[in-house]
């Protein structure tokens, strides 16, 4: 590898080496700017500047988020209709109906399995239909790193990586969620919002990881595997952890059949705000945006409840 610097100091370019692929030269670029960037240095990034950059794809991740978070709420976590105003019925039967469809190629290959599964446990194990939402908020996260634009064939194998493990992830994840039958104790709520919580935050860590070794060529040797598993069991753990106290907690109050479900969706929320927080606060545009992406959908359901709320009210 060749670096030219520039009379200023700064680095010129960065031309072909023994040993150095030209499609490896967009990412040291990339990596040495990220690193050398001080962040006193970038534009200082405020909330509003970060929804100005929200695009119509962000925009529509959100309204698909509002729709998964009411049909859990229904379905899930009260069980039982709000009985929309027509307009908002139409749009959530229609939601019902597409992701119904495009579930209909993958429940009848885990059913099977979760009926085995549950014989093992000797516990009665029951596929419910808030699965499939919890799996397109799971997917929100996913669909936001499609946004970017990666440059070079080993940038988009990267990326592709490490959605092709998020999804993977947030498929089990909300299997995992969605096999708990109703009416069960609160330590089972807990149980399965620690499961699925586990799942998604070990998922998310292995595609990380295996991006980077696409990335950047990254050699690991055995001791450095094994303390970033061990990082990561342990922060498995106590996220778990948290997830059931949680879970079990919430299983208490009045009117919530499902904790688990519950406890999850929040936990997911509050990613989203430190999301945002983080990538305001390290003014990095593409964080704030997902963040704000993941609270959008939040903000939709609410939005859409609360207009239902009014409308119904009597003058």
């Amino acid at each position: 590898m060749i670096v030219r610097y520039g009379g200023d100091g700064k680095i010129a370019s960065i031309e072909e080496g023994p040993g150095l692929a030209p499609d490896d030269i967009p990412q040291i670029v990339d990596k040495v700017q990220r690193l050398l960037l001080d962040n006193k240095n970038r534009p200082r990034l405020t909330l509003i500047a970060a929804v100005k950059d929200l695009s119509w794809y962000s925009i529509a991740l959100m309204s698909v988020g509002g729709l998964s978070l009411i049909d859990i709420l229904e379905k899930g976590i009260i069980q039982r209709d709000l009985n929309l105003i027509t307009p908002f019925q139409i749009a959530l039967d229609g939601y019902r109906r597409i992701t119904r469809l495009l579930a209909s190629g993958v429940e009848p290959l885990v059913r099977p399995a979760i009926s085995w599964l549950g014989q093992i446990l000797h516990y009665q194990l029951v596929l419910q239909s808030h699965w499939r939402s919890f799996f397109l908020i799971s997917l929100i996260l996913a669909g936001s790193l499609l946004r970017l634009r990666p440059q070079g064939v080993r940038t988009r194998l990267s990326q592709i990586t490490k959605t092709s493990v998020y999804v993977l992830g947030a498929l089990l994840g909300a299997l995992a969620i969605g096999v708990q039958p109703p009416g069960v104790a609160w330590w089972e709520q807990g149980l399965a919002a620690t499961t699925s919580t586990a799942i998604l935050m070990f998922f998310m860590s292995v595609g990380q990881l295996l991006s980077d070794l696409v990335l950047y060529r990254v050699r690991y040797s055995l001791l450095q595997l094994e303390g970033w598993l061990i990082y990561t069991l342990v922060n498995v753990a106590l996220l778990g952890a948290f997830a059931f106290i949680f879970g079990a907690i919430l299983s208490f109050v009045p009117g919530i059949k499902d904790a688990g479900a519950l406890a999850l969706a929040l936990i997911v929320a509050f990613a989203g705000a430190t999301m945002l927080h983080g990538g305001l606060s390290k003014r990095k545009s593409e964080a704030a945006r997902l963040g704000l992406t993941i609270l959008g959908g939040f903000l939709a359901g609410a939005l859409i409840i609360a207009a239902d709320a009014v409308i119904k009210a009597p003058a």
